[in-house]
């Protein structure tokens, strides 16, 4: 899910150099869509890569939402894929404590170079398949 600057080039370069395809999204509902498109069409679990300002934690947590009532016997709500998240910004700690709550794989700022943002999300990336 990107916000109108566009998907980060390096994280983009990450994802096509482990193999993923990529979808991308703008907006909750495109997002949205999009998910549970990929998990009907394909056996693996997808990685979300969500850009905070494009309202990534509001997408979190419907998705958290909708994988604790599935399952309502669980204390925390997990959710159903690996997540990384880009901040464009990275100026609000609250962002990156919701992240830390749930359970986001990588936490990518803009501040870090492309070199590093690319190394995450491809580790990620590798470490499902």
């Amino acid at each position: 899910m990107v916000d109108g600057q566009g998907a980060d080039a390096a994280i983009v370069r990450g994802l096509e150099s482990s193999g993923c395809q990529i979808t991308f999204a703008h907006g909750l509902a495109e997002a949205l869509g999009a998910v549970f498109a990929v998990q009907e069409r394909f056996a693996q679990l997808p990685i979300l890569v969500a850009e905070v300002q494009a309202d990534a934690l509001s997408l979190l947590a419907v998705l958290a939402h909708q994988s604790w009532l599935q399952n309502p016997s669980t204390a925390i709500r997990p959710l159903p894929m690996q997540v990384v998240l880009f901040d464009r910004s990275g100026d609000d700690i609250q962002t990156a404590i919701r992240a830390i709550e749930y359970g986001v794989r990588a936490y990518l700022l803009a501040r870090h170079s492309p070199v590093e943002r690319e190394l995450r999300v491809r580790l990620v990336a590798e470490e499902i398949r």
